[in-house]
Order: structure tokens, then C-alpha cells, then sequence
């Protein structure tokens, strides 16, 4: 299953981060049809988190409803989760989360296909993995 025109313009922003803002490296990411997972490092003194969030948020929404047609439209939720990665081990339980999410597309409470259905189980194929 490849990419929507979207996804296509998420992941090319995503990969872009590291090229518009000091500080900033990318590690395991994937798009989903519905969200993005990511592992970013930010270096001290520079780009803040809610700052780089909100700077991609924002350019990466104009850019879909620009290649859409859709001007206006939302694409991001409000908010994102985060969690502070301590050491290699949490790194590592994080890259392989990311990496598997995908596969349990089929089953996520988000997934339209699953929306009123007693199982919660629908048929979608996952995600391709986009490193």
C-alpha cells in the first residue's frame, strides 16, 4: 500500500524538519492514514518542541490543502502526545512501536473501517513504514 497525496506531503515535510530548523535530527517516523508517530532530537538552546510541532502542523496543513484543493480544511488534532526517551533501551521499545504500529492499523479504534462495528476489526491494509 503506498501513500495518499497527503501522506506523500506529510512524510516529505517530516524528513524536511532537520533542513529548516537548527538542533533537529529525525529518527524512526511513519505516517498513518490518520496520524503521524515520530522520534525527533532536539538540541539544547535551540528549537523547542511545541515550536517545531506547531511549525509543521502548520506549513504541513497549508501544504495537503494547497495539493487538495481543500483550503480551510483541519488536518491536526489540537494537541500531541510526547514522552522524554531516557536512555537506549526506551529508544529502542519506542523504534520498534513505531515500527509495528502499522501492522495493528486493522484493528485501531481510529480506523473508519472500524467505526460501529461490534469487533473492532476492520480490513485496511497498514501503513508503509516511511524511513
Amino acid at each position: 500500500m503506498s501513500l495518499s497525496r497527503s501522506g506523500a506531503v506529510i512524510r516529505s515535510l517530516w524528513r524536511s524538519l532537520p533542513d529548516h530548523h537548527d538542533g533537529v535530527s529525525i529518527d524512526e517516523f511513519v505516517v498513518m492514514p490518520n496520524h503521524l508517530h515520530g522520534i525527533v532530537q532536539l538540541a539544547e538552546n535551540e528549537v523547542s518542541l511545541p515550536t517545531l510541532i506547531g511549525a509543521f502542523k502548520s506549513l504541513s496543513t497549508k501544504a495537503v490543502n494547497t495539493a487538495n484543493a481543500t483550503p480551510g480544511c483541519r488536518l491536526w488534532q489540537r494537541s500531541y502526545h510526547e514522552h522524554v526517551i531516557r536512555d537506549e533501551a526506551a529508544r529502542d521499545r519506542i523504534r520498534e512501536y513505531i515500527q509495528n504500529n502499522p501492522l495493528k492499523w486493522h484493528i485501531d479504534r481510529e480506523n473508519p473501517l472500524n467505526w460501529g462495528t461490534a469487533s473492532g476489526v476492520g480490513g485496511q491494509s497498514p501503513a508503509p513504514r516511511n524511513r
